[in-house]
């Protein structure tokens, strides 16, 4: 009986851990900035201004997804160095970490400044560009599948749904 329930447990275990295999696999440590992003992040205080670098962090993401290889001469990501690479499940966690930094920086501004005009103007810039990048998260769904992609995909989605959800309570709560 003893052995019997060893073997159940371990059973049940190895079946949880080979159920959460392609998560572990995906998700990487470490910095997920490249240089320029991380030197930008550096330099720039001021929350509007550091909202607007987060969002264009989270927004080279999806480009890198969705037009890798497409023209760059947008001068808004000039200063970010080259476009991010990795697996599009690589790509969409870096996506979620970008978008979560941000609210916890937008979060950490209020609790230490309150509402001011610079907080607001984040909070607003965050709302309208989430909006848009949601849309371009659902134009990804169709790109892959599987249940590594699927998970790291609704993720993704979560965090964007959250900052703009997020933002709009923030902006309708503050006088």
């Amino acid at each position: 009986m003893r052995i019997r329930c060893s073997t159940v447990l371990l059973f049940a275990i190895l079946t949880v851990l080979v159920s959460n295999a392609p998560d572990a696999i995906a998700q990487r440590k470490g910095e997920y900035l490249t240089e320029g992003e991380m030197n930008l992040v550096r330099d720039i205080r001021l929350i509007d201004n550091r909202s607007q670098v987060f969002l264009r962090i989270a927004d080279r993401r999806l480009v890198a997804i969705t037009d890798p290889a497409g023209p760059t001469g947008d001068t808004r990501f000039m200063k970010y160095g080259p476009l991010p690479t990795g697996s599009i499940i690589e790509l969409l966690d870096d996506y979620r970490r970008a978008v979560e930094e941000l609210m916890i920086k937008l979060d950490d501004e209020f609790e230490r400044t309150g509402m001011t005009k610079e907080l607001r103007k984040a909070l607003e810039s965050s709302s309208t560009e989430m909006d848009r990048q949601i849309g371009v998260l659902v134009t990804i769904k169709g790109r892959s599948s599987g249940p590594a992609f699927e998970s790291f995909h609704r993720r993704a989605v979560e965090a964007a749904n959250d900052l703009r959800d997020g933002a709009r309570a923030a902006l309708e709560s503050a006088p």
